[in-house]
């Protein structure tokens, strides 16, 4: 295959998300239906509609491309079929469904485009801020047109963390015994966002132990190029993870700058 043109990619993709987020924004408060997953996650009608939207753009302009998306089942669409393919998609259309359907303004777009299993463009939009985060790999990590740096806070500074909510599995003990009493903790109910206020440092770090790889492909690749380390909570690499054979194994991470993120993967560890 030939080379693709990343910028080209992130423009259409910025455009796309931010389509998919202006539809979100005016549905919100409005009456749809909302059902509940196997996982115990809610997903909507407009979840599916934003999710259409983005996959149509996907396939209409870049046919050669895989596509994996998080409500895939619930769509009627060949456009949703894996093959084998080097670059995939990687969609969130909604991420923070429970924060939607509750009227709260915390959730956002995700998407991402993988090279061989590798995060090379993401893009996070947030549409009540009306704020694009936005990296290629190599080229920096950009909130609208401002370049994006990780917080370089440590311990000393009490920082401010994100969190997940603990549903199956209770969070780590050092989260309550150490995390709280160190630093400030903060759940907003979206994995994106967290990764996305990581990388333009107004969260010193985050953490997640059971997400899917639409949570955390674009928002991976914001925190590292703005200088940020992603890796599992033990300090391995999470990358590359194949799109093609990907069946919804949960994802742990741990996000942030240096020294806190080695600090934090200390923590967890003792």
């Amino acid at each position: 295959m030939a080379p693709v043109d990343l910028q080209h990619i992130l423009t259409r993709a910025k455009a796309w998300a931010r389509e998919a987020g202006e539809l979100a924004r005016t549905r919100q408060g409005s009456d749809f239906a909302a059902s509940t997953k196997s996982d115990q996650s809610l997903v909507t009608e407009v979840d599916i509609q934003m999710q259409q939207l983005i996959v149509d753009h996907a396939a209409r302009e870049f046919p050669e491309h895989g596509i994996l998306a998080e409500e895939s089942a619930s769509i009627a669409s060949e456009a949703t079929g894996r093959g084998s393919a080097e670059y995939y998609w990687v969609i969130d259309p909604l991420d923070g469904t429970r924060n939607y359907v509750h009227g709260l303004p915390f959730y956002c777009v995700s998407i991402a485009l993988m090279d061989r299993g590798v995060p090379v463009v993401g893009v996070i939009h947030d549409p009540n801020c009306d704020r694009t985060y936005t990296a290629i790999k190599g080229r920096g990590a950009f909130a609208g047109e401002r370049r994006m740096h990780v917080s370089a806070a440590d311990w000393s500074d009490g920082p401010l963390l994100g969190i997940p909510t603990p549903r199956r599995t209770p969070l780590p003990a050092a989260i309550y015994q150490d995390w709280a009493s160190r630093g400030v903790l903060r759940h907003i109910g979206s994995t994106c966002l967290n990764l996305a206020l990581t990388a333009c440092g107004a969260l010193d770090a985050c953490f997640a132990q059971e997400i899917k790889l639409w949570d955390v492909a674009a928002g991976a690749i914001l925190v590292t190029e703005a200088g940020g380390c992603v890796t599992s909570p033990t300090g391995q690499t999470i990358f590359p993870v194949d799109p093609e054979r990907y069946e919804g194994e949960n994802i742990a991470f741990l996000a942030g700058g240096q020294p806190l993120h080695d600090e934090l993967m200390e923590s967890l560890r003792s």
